[in-house]
């Protein structure tokens, strides 16, 4: 399983990219978040090792779902984050069930929908108000779109198991190391636990001792946090625990007949989604005069665009805790060092962080390209930042020639033509 968003606002935006298999890496600018790579669900690591009783309680758990007739869920969804100078405790109730041989349903308020009417399979985004239409599986052994198996093994992965073929092996997709953890003693009742090891993150389940269900899942993002440099990290913990626990029982007062809300729109793929357009607001920024601004760098000046004319401007729009700024971030550094000959000024422009927390932070990365704190988003909303990375050319003129939101593939080639282009802009 992959766990690897911390805050849910970001997880629709995933969903939307995945939904149209691409991929969009750009992360909301109002959280911290980790970022949510495309990993399938379905083959777990070739370097996977899973112990001998990590095994028989694998097949445990993989019989106790393929039996499954029915299944009423009732669970709960917790984040606890404290790092990067922030702090969340955020808490979500779901509700689902499962009839065989292919309906179901997964309801998380103001998050998901994901219906399988038994004709067809609805997942709708509460907050973009969008759904996706496709075929119901036939059964089990049809599987799910990767993406809609995906977000259920986020937010209920009790249910991703009932409906999967292989419960088992998409229990353990992408683990590196599975083994048979300490028992737990809830209320008088001791649960096994099963450990799975991801590349850089850690999960413990707690298996029901009565019918082999999971009864709850702990993931702890701690080491990817601090692997991807995000400062101060004391905890990360995604919590998803099952109360009462999952039991085959025949649902009630679920219905599995479902239709889109009346104002609800069917989703279109958008250039964003593609990795390759800014979304329609930051788009609209092309063409236009750029916004001015000042701000102060790192070192202590103040840089106004107004003071910039006569040259290609470049703003990388960025923060510490963003995962793919910080992949992206060395490529814009050399950027900046191959341009600066060129009447090309580059400057990686820092979202509401303090100096104290951004400089440590340059000097690790060894980015030598000036610095700008944008302390209270002033800057960013001017430019439509509202995922980043986001990087914006402007051209000689002061007009924005293209702006470009994720990380995208070969992102120096695709920045530097863009750079190209502006200096031949008069």
């Amino acid at each position: 399983m992959r766990f690897k968003r911390l805050v849910r606002v970001c997880a629709s935006c995933a969903l939307v990219a995945g939904l149209t298999a691409l991929s969009l890496r750009g992360q909301s600018t109002t959280q911290p978040s980790a970022t949510q790579p495309s990993a399938s669900t379905d083959t777990p690591a070739p370097a996977a090792h899973v112990s001998a009783d990590a095994r028989a309680l694998l097949d445990k758990i993989r019989d106790s779902y393929a039996k499954l007739n029915s299944l009423d869920l009732v669970g709960n969804d917790s984040v606890t984050f404290d790092g990067g100078g922030q702090q969340r405790n955020d808490n979500a109730r779901f509700t689902a069930a499962f009839r065989a041989p292919n309906k179901f349903r997964h309801d998380m308020k103001d998050e998901a929908t994901i219906v399988s009417t038994g004709d067809k399979l609805y997942t709708f985004l509460a907050r973009k108000n969008v759904y996706v239409t496709d075929a119901a599986p036939k059964g089990r052994a049809d599987g799910l779109p990767d993406q809609v198996s995906a977000l259920l093994m986020d937010q209920d992965p009790s249910l991703a198991l009932a409906v999967s073929a292989n419960p088992d092996t998409l229990l353990i997709a992408n683990a590196s190391d599975v083994s048979v953890g300490q028992a737990k003693t809830v209320n008088g009742v001791a649960y096994p636990s099963l450990k799975v090891v991801q590349d850089a993150d850690d999960e413990t389940l707690l298996i029901d001792p009565k019918t082999n269900l999971i009864h709850s899942v702990q993931h702890d993002l701690l080491r990817s946090m601090k692997q991807q440099g995000v400062p101060n990290v004391k905890v990360a913990l995604v919590t998803v625990d099952y109360t009462p626990p999952p039991t085959d029982a025949q649902p009630q007062s679920v219905s599995f007949d479902w239709t889109p809300p009346a104002d609800a729109k069917p989703f279109t793929p958008s250039p964003q989604a593609a990795g390759d357009e800014a979304p329609p607001a930051a788009a609209a920024l092309e063409g236009k005069p750029a916004p001015n601004f000042t701000l102060k760098g790192l070192d202590g000046k103040s840089v106004s665009l107004s003071d910039l004319k006569g040259s290609v401007v470049v703003l990388d729009f960025w923060a510490t805790w963003c995962g793919p700024c910080r992949e992206g971030l060395p490529h814009i550094n050399k950027i900046a060092k191959d341009r600066s000959g060129d009447g090309v000024k580059v400057f990686a422009v820092d979202l509401q962080e303090d100096a104290s927390q951004v400089q440590p932070f340059v000097q690790q990365m060894n980015l030598t390209l000036p610095v700008l704190l944008d302390s209270d988003g002033a800057t960013a909303q001017k430019y439509q930042a509202q995922a980043i990375p986001e990087t914006v050319i402007i051209g000689k003129n002061g007009t924005v020639q293209k702006v470009i939101v994720g990380l995208v593939p070969d992102e120096e080639k695709t920045v530097n033509d863009q750079i190209d282009a502006a200096l031949k802009v008069q």
